[in-house]
């Protein structure tokens, strides 16, 4: 891996955990944008979900572990692997729509998990509902950050690579200039 690729990764999980730590309404975290904006700035699979689970896995040694655990990082890991896999769609324009999705999908695997392991609901359809709907102020919380950071990563990512490529060209055109005698 470059430096600059590590350089992403490691501004990702610390903007990742920043934002779980900063005072912040439920659920208004930067997780669903990293998932995303590691697919779009960082080439592997490996380094995007390791970027991720790290993310989660520091925060949560810090905040401290809960029963739903495994379907918050199921759902993280699926939305890293669908960017992954979408990556060549993603655009400014398009990150919106990239974004609700990934709120959607950690929605319903997270609550799916909360349904299944607290005990709150009875184990029917009707009881996945009741969760379901219970959930939904964390859910428009969910989609407002994801909106948010996703759009501020993918821009901030968008501009450091436009900065890079300008440098480069610069470089490229300095080392080029060979003055003639």
């Amino acid at each position: 891996m470059n430096i600059s690729k590590l350089f992403v990764a490691v501004g990702l999980v610390f903007i990742g955990l920043m934002s779980r730590f900063i005072p912040h309404l439920p659920d208004f975290t930067a997780l669903s944008a990293i998932a995303l904006c590691s697919a779009c700035y960082l080439s592997s699979r490996t380094i995007c979900l390791s970027t991720v689970f790290l993310t989660l896995l520091i925060s949560d040694l810090l905040l401290g572990f809960h029963t739903t655990i495994l379907f918050v990082y199921a759902g993280m890991g699926c939305i890293t692997l669908l960017a992954l896999r979408l990556k060549s769609y993603i655009s400014l324009m398009r990150m919106p729509l990239f974004s609700l999705g990934a709120s959607v999908i950690l929605y319903l695997i997270s609550d799916f998990g909360v349904w299944l392991t607290s005990g709150m609901y009875e184990k029917s359809f009707n009881g996945l509902i009741l969760c379901y709907t219970a959930a939904l102020p964390y859910l428009r919380n969910l989609i407002l950050g994801d909106l948010f950071y996703s759009g501020a990563l993918y821009l901030i990512g968008a501009f450091l690579i436009a900065k890079a490529t300008c440098l480069s060209d610069a470089n490229e055109a300095i080392n080029d200039f060979s003055p003639s005698l």
